[in-house]
């Protein structure tokens, strides 16, 4: 198994979003109790991994629990990670992901009271100031597709050739659509 990031796994060439939870993305700011910058996603990342190897490593097998061929918007399964020890106990991957503090609840009420109580003793994310990923992500939508800023000879250089460009493109349409006149023949007798 390969973690993505905080909310996504790799197994078997399938990649499964982890189901009732939203974790930061990479990139995505956060402060810490003492007010200093860290990357968010990557916090919440590595503290997926570092869970699943020192847990495996305490004899508890990872095991993925899809929801029935449910996929997000992105083709990603929706599954929940099990941890499963030989002697029959599990644990709950997302469940440990939102009472850390490295996950918020979202998309259903299942971890609300894990989140609430890791928010109450400022654990991970909650330590500090963040910004819930749905919001971060709703804030950034659009900006990766505008054009950089260009001087204003630049932008009338590029007006100018859009409208050429157009109006070629119109003409070689109309002069396309018209039906192609015979020409007469003059007699003279």
């Amino acid at each position: 198994m390969r973690v993505i990031d905080g909310d996504t796994v790799k197994l078997g060439g399938i990649s499964y979003r982890l189901a009732g939870i939203d974790a930061p993305e990479k990139g995505q700011a956060a402060s810490d109790a003492g007010g200093r910058s860290f990357d968010a996603g990557a916090a919440a990342t590595n503290a997926l991994t570092r869970y699943i190897v020192d847990m495996q490593a305490q004899n508890w097998q990872a095991d993925i629990v899809s929801h029935s061929g449910k996929v997000d918007r992105y083709g990603r399964q929706l599954a929940h990670i099990e941890l499963v020890h030989r002697d029959g106990r599990t644990l709950d991957v997302c469940a440990w992901m939102v009472a850390e503090g490295w996950a918020v609840a979202e998309y259903g009420a299942q971890y609300r009271h894990l989140e609430n109580e890791a928010r109450g003793q400022r654990r991970g994310l909650w330590a500090g100031t963040f910004e819930r990923p749905k919001d971060w992500r709703r804030a950034r939508r659009g900006r990766s597709v505008r054009a950089p800023a260009r001087s204003g000879w630049l932008s009338l250089l590029v007006l100018v050739l859009r409208v050429t460009a157009g109006l070629v493109l119109a003409i070689t349409l109309a002069s396309l659509r018209q039906p192609r006149r015979r020409r007469r023949r003059r007699r003279y007798w």
